[in-house]
């Protein structure tokens, strides 16, 4: 599903999700100190990403299953055509979700 060059642009992106976290909002004054003054040694910021990388590789897994679903859906034999009704209700309800508009 995830080539190794996908898994690593992901790894890096959260990655770099995790060093621009506010961690002082949170009274982890210690920590954002940190990646504000050596935000590329922070060896536990890429240590996270990975921990974190099987949870979106299923996420990932289960949107995939869901637009093969809807993609088949096309093809049931139902009346009046409603599966493929149904089919674009759940692909674009899909598509808003990934472009944050849920």
């Amino acid at each position: 599903m995830s080539s190794p060059a996908r898994a690593s642009e992901l790894r890096d992106r959260l990655a770099a999700a995790i060093r621009e976290f506010p961690f002082d909002n949170y009274g982890l004054d210690d920590v954002s100190h940190l990646l504000e003054d050596t935000p590329d040694t922070q060896e536990w910021a890429p240590a996270l990403a990975d921990a974190l990388l099987p949870v979106v590789r299923h996420l990932e897994a289960e949107a995939a299953a869901a637009r093969k679903y809807a993609a088949e859906m096309r093809d049931f034999c139902s009346p009046h055509g409603v599966s493929v009704h149904y089919a674009d209700q759940l692909e674009a309800v899909m598509d808003r979700a990934r472009e944050g508009r849920a």
